[in-house]
């Protein structure tokens, strides 16, 4: 507004600031429910770094209703350096990246404590991504329910349906997500990274070291996941995760073994 913007000489804030933030914040309110927003008027923003400025957005919006989604930390890094966009690394590299998305999700982590404890009110609900996995329709109907909207059958019909291999029906992603956990329970050396960077934050949200520093591993949703103490069963593991996570590979393999079993018939 014509005032020197130099960031080494910051203003106080004054009333043209706040105006201009109401302003502002109108502004993106009205250009997305004309855009984007459905018959209610509601329109969503799902930029994960939105999850850093929950003040900030519940000051410009007080009306907000915001979800937060959190996941174990050692999935996260474990998920996070085995994406397809990562290049192959080295033991190494592998465990420097873990340290340092682990440190990312640690920002993450701190606010969810702070939604856990209740400082940001009735605006914010936390949920947890093993349970959004294991009950997806218990958990639709609560989302629903804290934004202020009618459950409608046909989410759950579209929950139950099994398009690809990231909407399998919720018995299969508990198996799937049991997988993984065995997975990551065997690099203990992987753990104790992400332990040392967020043990804290794991116990004050409830999250198991996947170790387990023991035989067994708890689930978040209950049951035991045994480690996998013989080789042959770890290789079946890890081929059973890569197929779930690579469809278009587990049918060329169908077909190539449908090949060869009619080739030997």
């Amino acid at each position: 507004m014509g005032r020197e913007t130099n960031r080494s000489r910051p203003h106080a804030e004054t009333l043209i600031d706040e105006e201009f933030k109401i302003g502002f914040a109108r502004l993106v309110d009205q250009f997305c429910i004309e855009k984007y927003a459905g018959p209610t008027g509601r329109w969503i923003s799902a930029h994960p770094a939105d999850g850093l400025y929950l003040n900030q957005i519940l000051e410009l919006y007080p009306e907000a209703r915001v979800l937060y989604l959190t996941r174990h930390p050692q999935e996260v890094a474990w998920s996070s350096a085995y994406s397809p966009w990562v290049p192959k690394m080295t033991r190494e590299e592998f465990l420097k990246y873990a340290a340092s998305s682990t440190r990312w999700w640690r920002r993450f982590g701190e606010i969810c404590v702070a939604i856990q404890d209740g400082k940001f009110g009735d605006h914010v609900m936390l949920v947890r991504h093993e349970r959004m996995i294991s009950r997806a329709e218990e958990v639709a109907r609560d989302v629903l329910e804290h934004v202020g909207e009618n459950f409608d059958e046909n989410v759950a019909t579209s929950l139950r349906k099994v398009l690809n291999s990231s909407f399998l029906k919720d018995n299969a992603k508990s198996q799937l997500i049991s997988q993984v956990r065995k997975q990551i329970s065997r690099d203990i050396e992987f753990c104790k990274v992400i332990v040392s960077e967020v043990g804290n934050l794991m116990e004050l949200l409830d999250y198991r070291d996947l170790s387990g520093e023991s035989k067994s591993v708890k689930n978040d949703w209950g049951g035991n996941a045994r480690k996998a103490t013989s080789p042959l069963a770890n290789i079946l593991d890890d081929l059973y995760v890569y197929f779930e996570r690579h469809p278009v590979q587990a049918l060329w393999l169908h077909r190539l073994l449908r090949l060869i079993r009619n080739n030997l018939a």
